[in-house]
C-alpha cells in the first residue's frame, strides 16, 4: 500500500527533525535528580544539542560529548548550558577533561566553557571552573595542562593558567584577573575529590 502525500509528508517531516536532534552527549554517570531542559534525566540516557542540564542539590552527573570525547562532571547544584564544543556555567561549578588538539578528529576545534565574567579555551586539559552568579565571580583549577583565562569583558585582559594553579575574576576578585596562585597537592586532591 502506497503511502498518501500527507502521510509521506509526515513521515519526512519525523525523519528530519529526528536528523536535526541528533544526539551529542550522554550521561554517563548520574546520582539523585538531574534534569535535561526541565526534564528529568537517567544513566545512560543520551541528549540532543543544545540545552541547560541542571544537578539538584544532592545530586551530580558525568556527561560525554559524543563528537570530541569531551567529559563534564557537574557537582551539586549546578546549571550550564552544554553544546557539543562550548558549555555556559551557568551557576555553580564543573569539571571538564577536553582532549588535546592532535586528538580531536578532523575539523574540531577547542571547547569553550564561558561564564558571567570569563572564558576559558581549552585544549588537552583537566580542569575545574566555578561560577557564582550572585556576585559574578569565575575561578579556575587545573589540574592537567593549561587553559588560556581571559575575562568576558575584556579580552586583552587574560592569563594562561597551569597545572596546580588557580585563577579568579568578579567580586572579591575584582573585575581584572589578578596573580594565578601556585595551589600545594593537598588542596589539588581536595578540588579533584569534589568533583569526582
Amino acid at each position: 500500500m502506497k503511502p498518501s502525500f500527507a502521510m509521506a509528508l509526515l513521515l519526512g517531516s519525523l525523519n528530519y527533525s529526528s536528523a536535526e536532534g541528533a544526539d551529542f552527549a550522554q550521561i554517563t554517570k548520574l546520582q539523585g535528580e538531574v534534569f535535561f531542559e526541565g526534564k528529568s534525566v537517567q544513566q545512560g540516557q543520551a541528549l540532543a544539542a543544545p540545552g541547560v542540564i541542571t544537578s539538584g542539590v544532592n545530586s551530580s552527573a558525568h556527561v560525554k560529548i559524543l563528537a570530541n570525547g569531551t567529559e563534564v562532571r557537574l557537582t551539586p547544584g549546578t546549571r550550564m548550558k552544554l553544546d557539543a564544543d562550548s558549555g555556559e556555567l551557568l551557576q555553580g561549578s564543573a569539571r571538564w577533561k577536553v582532549l588535546s588538539r592532535k586528538s580531536l578528529p578532523a575539523g574540531k576545534h577547542r571547547f569553550i566553557v564561558r561564564t558571567g565574567s570569563a572564558v576559558m579555551g581549552v585544549r588537552g586539559t583537566d580542569f575545574m571552573g566555578v561560577f557564582n552568579a550572585l556576585l559574578g565571580e569565575s575561578e579556575i583549577v587545573v589540574f592537567e595542562g593549561e587553559v588560556a583565562f581571559e575575562s568576558a569583558k575584556d579580552s586583552n585582559d587574560a592569563k594562561v593558567v597551569r597545572k596546580g594553579q588557580w585563577g579568579g575574576i568578579g567580586g572579591r576578585f575584582r573585575q581584572k584577573i589578578g596573580d594565578l596562585i601556585d595551589l600545594p597537592p593537598h588542596v589539588i586532591e581536595a578540588f579533584k575529590v569534589m568533583t569526582e
